[in-house]
């Protein structure tokens, strides 16, 4: 729900995107005027600017980018509106800062509110709605694709926010599929991020915690900092907390008492025996290895290569990915500065078929040269032609 904000609200938001003139104009459309065409509309002597305009749940100021008509009597606002507005807020000046759609103002910071793909580093703030009431049931925050995850089969089985879960799974059995809004997107300070969550939040009151709360969330705050030193019934609250409490614990004498009865996987002893020689060689040993490396390959290396001979030699081979010894740099780049060494990521190329079943087969020239793959029997060299025969 939206209402026009009071004017002296917006006074630092328009000065932040280059308003210098915000002033009340009244809404007066003429009998051709259409809603949402406000620039078509004033396309004779047209103002250029932005109107403001408030999120009654959220608090959040919105400026989005709009046109007015100069008259010989001042400023009229021509486009017509589907609420009961009879004026506008409207920021104009000679040079706005921003020329975006859309515009949100909290806590004295301004971020572009537009479509959250190609904005991957950036935070957003959003629910997952309830399709029959049109309201959240959970807010979150993230970035990427964080808000996908709820839906995945992983996160529904292990994830400890059982309301959120039961509603999820309850919607999709009565044939509905959760809605998602973003109420804020691309946000640069994780901070700020955190406050537009616990406002929304706060709004909106958690089932059990607020009156006539209606989210799932189990905190307020998700902040990690703010879990350090804080017992369970803080957490959650005092039923769910000693609730967890007792199911923690017996889970623990489940497993065979604290700290026991965890068993890891062969495949899991064998990634952890990687990681720790991985981090546990030096900058000088991993440079003894890339000389060897490089010799090896007569000073002509690249990826592909280093990945097979280090699975030869035993040698860890994510120690080419790890850029905390070289100061950001990758290995491969380095080896190729000390030892004088070529990085040639495009080798030739040889294609190889088979004349009777026309499969074809691929290899490098190194491969060839140093007996990485064999070459299938029965295959000549060159790609080989089909031949079909037309009915």
């Amino acid at each position: 729900m939206y209402c026009v904000p009071e004017l002296e609200d917006c006074i630092d938001f328009a000065k932040k995107i280059g308003c210098s003139n915000l002033v009340q104009v009244s809404i007066e459309p003429r009998e051709f005027d259409l809603p949402f065409r406000c620039h078509d509309n004033c396309s004779y002597n047209p103002v250029k600017g932005y109107y403001f305009i408030k999120d009654i749940i959220t608090g959040f100021i919105y400026a989005y980018s709009h046109s007015v008509l100069l008259t010989d009597t001042g400023l009229i606002d021509v486009t017509p509106v589907l609420d009961n507005r009879t004026y506008t807020i409207f920021g104009y000046g000679e040079k706005l800062y921003y020329d975006y759609e859309s515009l949100v103002y909290l806590e004295n910071c301004v971020f572009i509110n537009k479509e959250r793909h190609g904005e991957q580093d950036m935070y957003y703030v959003y629910g997952l709605i309830d399709p029959r009431t049109d309201l959240p049931f959970y807010i979150g925050k993230g970035k990427g694709s964080r808000w996908q995850y709820h839906y995945s089969e992983k996160e529904l089985i292990e994830n400890n926010n059982h309301g959120k879960t039961k509603r999820i799974l309850e919607l999709k059995n009565l044939g509905y599929e959760p809605k998602v809004i973003f109420y804020a997107q691309n946000i640069e300070n994780e901070d700020i991020a955190y406050n537009v969550e616990v406002s929304l939040i706060k709004q909106y009151g958690r089932i059990n915690h607020n009156q006539n709360g209606i989210l799932t969330n189990i905190t307020l705050d998700s902040r990690p900092p703010n879990w350090k030193g804080k017992t369970y019934e803080e957490i959650y609250g005092p039923e769910k907390g000693l609730e967890i409490k007792k199911i923690k614990a017996k889970q623990q004498i489940d497993y065979g008492g604290y700290f026991k009865g965890k068993k890891h996987t062969e495949e899991s002893k064998k990634k952890i025996g990687i990681k720790s020689a991985e981090k546990a060689l030096s900058e000088e040993e991993v440079l003894s290895i890339g000389k060897s490396f490089c010799k090896f390959f007569e000073n002509n290396i690249n990826r592909s290569k280093w990945f097979w001979w280090a699975e030869k030699n035993n040698i860890p081979p994510n120690i080419l990915k790890h850029k905390s010894r070289f100061n950001g740099r990758y290995a491969l780049e380095i080896f190729s500065e000390r030892f004088n060494a070529n990085i040639t990521n495009n080798e030739s190329l040889f294609w190889y078929h088979c004349p009777k079943t026309f499969n074809t087969f691929r290899i490098q020239e190194w491969e060839i040269k140093y007996k990485v793959k064999e070459i299938p029997q029965g295959y000549v060299k060159g790609r080989g032609v089909n031949t079909f025969v037309k009915s």
